[in-house]
């Protein structure tokens, strides 16, 4: 269940990208840097209800965001420019 999280925000920002494609705004104007893509997943998953988030611990200086949910589980999202990701149970 706890993957569930990380997809449903993953979804979410899929959406937001979709928006930007609809509004036909040009890839340099919808370009995001790392740092900026980490404050807004960490946003969503912040800001999303529902969800059973204890804790967001963000680790800049590694680009990391822990996500503590209230059944002590712990996720870490590394976030890199590779144009892939992966989801990792720690």
């Amino acid at each position: 269940m706890s993957e569930h999280v990380f997809l449903f925000a993953l979804a979410r920002l899929r959406c937001e990208q979709e928006i930007i494609k609809s509004r036909e705004i040009t890839k340099d104007e919808c370009s995001l840097e790392k740092n900026e893509f980490k404050d807004r997943l960490f946003d969503i998953l912040n800001d999303t209800s529902g969800l059973p988030i204890q804790d967001i611990v963000a680790e800049d200086n590694n680009d990391i965001l822990n996500v503590y949910l209230t059944d002590g589980t712990r996720f870490s999202v590394h976030v890199e420019n590779r144009g892939s990701w992966r989801i990792e149970e720690v």
